[in-house]
């Protein structure tokens, strides 16, 4: 009898390695209409004007953490915040160490951006490359 795991896709091969395309598969359920998944895919192969924005913040204040970054981009509803786990999953940002946040007071971690990233653009084929060598890990 087929258990739940077997019956479920993992985010990452047998060998424990992330799969090409775990970021797209995150993106959609198993069950999503064909034109969906098309879409999960076109998404996770590029950088959306929110993720850029967020990015760029990460980038002029490297170390800060997800309310610093927010409030130094005068976003009230979490624009920066929202982003960084998606950017973080993409490869494009990594979570640093926690400290206490100068915003809530309390402990949070710090957000940095990848070497991947440049300030001139965001390279996917670096970005996946790099994310694929943190599953190795």
């Amino acid at each position: 009898m087929a258990t739940v795991r077997d019956r479920t896709k993992s985010l990452f091969d047998d060998d424990g390695r992330a799969s090409g395309d775990a970021v797209s598969r995150t993106l959609h359920r198993r069950g999503d209409p064909e034109t969906s998944i098309e879409g999960a895919e076109d998404v996770a192969e590029r950088i959306t004007p929110e993720r850029e924005f967020a990015l760029g913040w990460v980038r002029r204040f490297p170390g800060s953490t997800a309310a610093e970054l927010d409030r130094r981009a005068n976003s009230r509803d979490g624009r920066v915040r929202k982003r960084l786990a998606e950017l973080e999953r993409i490869g494009a940002t990594e979570r640093g160490s926690k400290r206490r946040c100068a915003v809530t007071g309390r402990n949070a971690h710090t957000w940095t951006a990848t070497s991947a990233t440049t300030t001139e653009g965001f390279d996917v084929g670096a970005v996946t490359k790099a994310a694929a060598g943190r599953a190795d890990r």
